[in-house]
């Protein structure tokens, strides 16, 4: 058993051994213990936890860390600063939206990451970089003390320094408030952030994000003795006022939309932005940091050798090959093909997603696919819509306990955080092999586990 990859790395004997055999495979947890916006979390969570090394959690850390701040290079090294094919790639061909979008670029505001990564024969392979103060996955660390209070070695005060699990959460708001000091400038007392929720319709949970989220900065402001607060309400109710920007008659200092969904931001926040008078990482430039193709562009360049020696091995290494689904020949395995009937004739070997989707909506896995079917898919993505295309890369089975308590091969899914300079650790979702349909998400099924270091 334990020369099997496992989650537990190489401590599966050591917790077997030490762990009450009545465990049961997911937590349990009080719904009146957690705060009100996480009462009711619909994704089932591990009662194990992921173990890795310090070989795993270094790639993770440099992979998050650089990754984001090649792809800021892109607008410069593939397309040269021009603004016109910029809008024409990813603004369908609206050019004052492209210089406004540049014109954010420029200012260079760290904007928090998600990495999308499996672990394969290769390595870790990133999927998706995913850009803004949207992405989900942060919340997950709220969960860490309940797994390590199910088990009892890692509470013993010998070994626990052993088991270290990075808080995401409070990593993240350190950045955010670092962020927030460097933009205003000048001695701050007072630190105001706005939430953007406007497609969210329930109020109720509104004020949960909002009570959640203002105990994590009061905990960051109290160390740093500054006051502050955590608001929101209609993006367009914020005004500007002597320079500054407003919620009526609060000072705001940061803007961070939360809600994937929500719509237009309001020329107050632009111009607030623009004028440093707030933090805002949610700016126009993330339209285009976020796209996918970002991945296909990043590829090529290396291959030109756009980037540092030691840069352009890391995305050769660590990005599947990926290209831009359009009528093309392209160099596939040292050969070359017309794009559309390499994917057709090859179709386990690859995956076709949207190029700005989200939670694996419209990802296509040509393995799990009948041949029909990926017809239909091909068909729709050399359409009008963008997507790309990848080369598939599946995930090492690691033993994990499904449902029944059975500890069987399961598929992961690692979702790794950067925050400017910062790693902010990561999170696991799996899914048992037998089930595995290639989309590995928390709303098709995956169970979510909470990762720890082994520092030993």
């Amino acid at each position: 058993m334990t020369k099997t990859k496992t989650i537990l790395l190489n401590k599966f004997d050591d917790f077997i051994e030490n762990t009450k055999t009545d465990i049961l495979p997911r937590l349990t947890i009080d719904q009146s213990k957690l705060p009100g916006v996480l009462q009711g979390f619909k994704y089932p969570i591990s009662a194990w936890p992921v173990l890795i090394d310090q070989a795993y959690a270094s790639k993770l850390k440099t992979l998050s860390i650089k990754l984001p701040k090649l792809l800021k290079e892109i607008p410069s090294k593939y397309f040269k600063n021009d603004n016109s094919s910029m809008a024409d790639f990813y603004f369908n061909g609206n050019e004052m939206l492209a210089q406004l979008a540049m014109i954010c670029h420029t200012k260079n505001i760290e904007t928090s990451c998600r990495l999308d990564l499996t672990a394969t024969t290769g390595g870790f392979k990133v999927l998706e970089i995913n850009m803004g103060s949207a992405i989900g996955g942060k919340e997950m660390q709220y969960f860490e003390p309940f797994v390590r209070n199910t088990h009892s070695q890692m509470n013993n005060l010998a070994s626990a320094p052993d088991f270290v699990s990075r808080n995401t959460q409070e990593l993240y708001m350190q950045f955010i408030v670092d962020n927030i000091c460097e933009t205003i400038g000048g001695e701050i007392t007072e630190i105001n952030v706005f939430l953007g929720m406007d497609k969210v319709p329930h109020a109720a949970f509104k004020k949960s994000a909002v009570d959640y989220f203002s105990g994590i900065l009061s905990a960051e402001l109290d160390k740093r003795g500054l006051k502050g607060g955590v608001y929101t309400d209609a993006i367009a109710s914020l005004h500007q006022k002597n320079g500054r920007l407003f919620l009526k008659e609060t000072t705001i200092d940061a803007v961070l939309i939360v809600d994937a969904a929500s719509g237009e931001i309001s020329q107050e926040v632009f111009r607030s932005f623009i004028s440093d008078n707030i933090y805002f990482p949610d700016h126009l430039a993330n339209r285009f940091l976020k796209d996918k193709r970002n991945l296909a562009l990043l590829t090529q360049l290396a291959e030109q050798g756009a980037f540092e020696e030691e840069e352009n091995a890391l995305i050769k290494a660590h990005i599947p090959w990926t290209t831009v689904v359009e009528n093309k020949h392209v160099m596939y395995k040292e050969s070359e093909h017309n794009l559309a009937n390499l994917l057709k004739e090859r179709k386990d070997e690859f995956v076709v997603k949207i190029a700005n989707g989200s939670q694996g909506n419209h990802v296509y896995i040509g393995k799990f696919l009948a041949e029909d079917d990926w017809d239909d898919v091909l068909v729709l993505a050399f359409g009008k819509t963008a997507f790309i295309a990848q080369e598939y890369s599946e995930s090492l089975d690691f033993l994990a306990p499904n449902e029944q308590n059975q500890w069987t091969p399961h598929k992961l899914i690692w979702g790794a955080f950067g925050f400017g300079e910062v790693y902010g650790g990561v999170w696991v979702r799996m899914l048992p092999s037998s089930n595995d349909k290639g989309v590995i998400n928390s709303n098709t099924g995956a169970t979510e586990a909470i990762v720890y270091e082994i520092r030993n």
